[in-house]
């Protein structure tokens, strides 16, 4: 019995001991200021770290999702310049100074002077405009060309928040003009014209007022409304007043389909030895859309004047062809105001009781345009059909002044215009008409040009610094004719072809200051733009530009 008791106390130790041994290795990884050994009949299982292993779903099986993409077609040409790495420590370059305003002065032969100013300023919702120009030449003396203008602008457009912008102009224009023609047209010991009546100028005071709001996003409404008046007078007396009202609203449904319809009152009175009256009252409803590369527009020019319905066509569709190219066909027309100032525009020596028309213009068009590369080019042929066309017959009794006349027209016309980067510093551009005329009741298109041609070379002579520009200009002698009490007296062509070479200079001083030198009509082509009237000669300008 002593023994076995004695073996049951060995087998107790032993295992006392073993337990003590595990206890210790399990503390292995504590510090050894945090290391305690507890006896085995101190453990609590109170004292143990729960962790807590919440369930989570098993991983989705993709392997079998199947996704499909459909890719449209579409050629299209996207010219970038080839990137550039910037480096970090580089600075942007800062936008070019912006002046709001400017002024330029100058002198040269014959006689001539200018002067122009301007100044264009924001402040907040308010931006002002003005401007001032004046230019003459020669001396008012016989059978030497001479000319006055002047023109004044003053304006302001205020935009409300979120609404429209109210726009207010005033404008005044004066062009003087001298007979310098008499003296040629009559013989010198039959020529008795008082002084004074061998002047003349025109004066025009314009006031302009409208608004505009410019829908921000799709299925909103843009609207305008524009009134403008315009009181013209001549140093005869001759008077001309004209209002005009434009009203017109446009819709856009959607990123493609668009409307519109646009309202044009043009009331005219003319008052000379009588009074002529033109009202003309027009409807422009329109329906376009612009898809890929087609582009569409359906519409109409419904007019009105002296009681008579005109329906006019409005119509154009454009395709881009790929490679920069677009092709448009086209068709249009309206009523065009032979008015007095319009046609004194254009030939200012008329007599005083010009008769003013309305023209009435149908034209069908194609064209193809584009660019590519830094080249901007257009091609157009064009066919156009004019009733009451203004031709310019001279008069028999004062043969220095001209005097309207009206004929049916049917007009074929090709134009290309280009421009281009030549090298890096040389750059051109070129512009070229020619107009085909058939005329129901004159033989030819009396003092109306059939060719016109321009052509121009830029060149940076010193880049940033010095640019000098030539242009050329060349127009065909169109042909004249005497008006007589029993209809044309005579027949024929002005002597020669215009052809005017004028180079153009500008230095810049400094950012502030620039000069200009400006020599026109180099050959010195004494061209009769009309009878009796030869053009400027070679003349000159050299100015100074400052802005601030």
């Amino acid at each position: 019995m002593v023994s076995i008791s004695t073996a049951q106390r060995c087998l107790s130790v032993l295992v006392i001991l073993l337990s003590l041994v595990g206890t210790v290795r399990a503390q292995d990884d504590l510090p050894t200021s945090q290391v305690r050994v507890e006896k085995l009949f101190d453990a609590r299982l109170a004292e143990a770290e729960r962790v807590s292993i919440p369930p989570t779903l098993p991983a989705l099986d993709t392997t079998r999702a199947e996704q499909a993409y459909e890719v449209v077609e579409a050629d299209g040409q996207v010219e970038y310049a080839p990137p550039r790495i910037k480096p970090l420590a580089v600075k942007t370059a800062a936008a070019p100074q912006a002046f709001p305003g400017f002024v330029r002065v100058g002198a040269g032969l014959p006689g001539a002077l200018l002067a122009d100013a301007g100044y264009h300023k924001t402040l907040g919702q308010t931006t002002l405009r003005s401007g001032l120009h004046a230019y003459g030449f020669g001396d008012q003396e016989l059978e030497a060309p001479s000319y006055r203008e002047l023109q004044a602008r003053l304006g302001a457009t205020y935009s409300l928040v979120d609404g429209p912008a109210i726009n207010l102009d005033f404008d005044y224009d004066r062009r003087g003009y001298y007979y310098y023609g008499a003296r040629e047209a009559f013989a010198p010991d039959t020529l008795a014209i008082p002084a004074d009546q061998l002047d003349q100028h025109f004066g025009k005071v314009g006031i302009r007022a409208g608004l505009r709001k410019t829908a921000t996003q799709v299925g909103g409404l843009d609207y305008f409304a524009r009134l403008g008046l315009t009181f013209l007078s001549d140093a005869a007396a001759s008077k001309e007043r004209r209002a005009l009202v434009e009203l017109g609203a446009r819709k856009k449904f959607n990123e493609a389909w668009y409307a519109g319809l646009q309202l044009d009152l043009d009331l005219l009175r003319f008052e000379a030895d009588g009074e002529q009256n033109l009202n003309n009252y027009t409807l422009r409803p329109v329906v376009g859309a612009h898809f890929d590369r087609l582009g569409m527009r359906f519409g109409a020019n419904v007019s009105n004047s002296s009681d008579t319905f005109r329906i006019f066509p409005a119509l154009e569709v454009s395709y881009g062809l790929g490679g920069g190219f677009v092709a448009v066909l086209g068709a249009d027309g309206g009523l065009r105001q032979n008015s007095f100032h319009r046609l004194t525009e254009y030939l200012p020596y008329l007599v005083r009781d010009p008769r003013i028309n309305n023209a009435e213009e149908w034209r069908g068009y194609a064209s193809l345009q584009g660019q590519t590369h830094g080249v901007a080019y257009k091609a157009t042929a064009s066919y156009t059909r004019v009733n009451k066309l203004a031709l310019f017959l001279q008069d028999s009794t004062q043969l220095h002044r001209f005097r309207p006349a009206y004929d049916t027209a049917n007009i074929l016309g090709l134009q290309v215009e280009a421009s281009m980067p030549l090298t890096e510093l040389l750059s051109g551009s070129l512009s070229v008409e020619q107009q085909f005329f058939s005329l129901q009741r004159y033989e030819k298109p009396y003092l109306l040009p059939s060719f016109d041609a321009q052509i121009r070379l830029g060149y940076q002579v010193l880049p940033q610094k010095l640019g000098v520009n030539a242009i050329l200009l060349v127009q065909n002698a169109p042909p004249f004719a005497l008006a007589g009490d029993a209809g044309l007296v005579e027949a024929n062509e002005l002597t020669s072809t215009l052809i005017d070479l004028s180079v153009h200079a500008d230095y810049r001083v400094n950012r502030y200051l620039s000069a200009f030198v400006q020599a026109n009509n180099l050959f010195d082509n004494q061209r009769r733009a009309v009878p009796y009237y030869p053009v400027l000669g070679i003349n000159a300008l050299v100015g100074l530009k400052a802005r601030f």
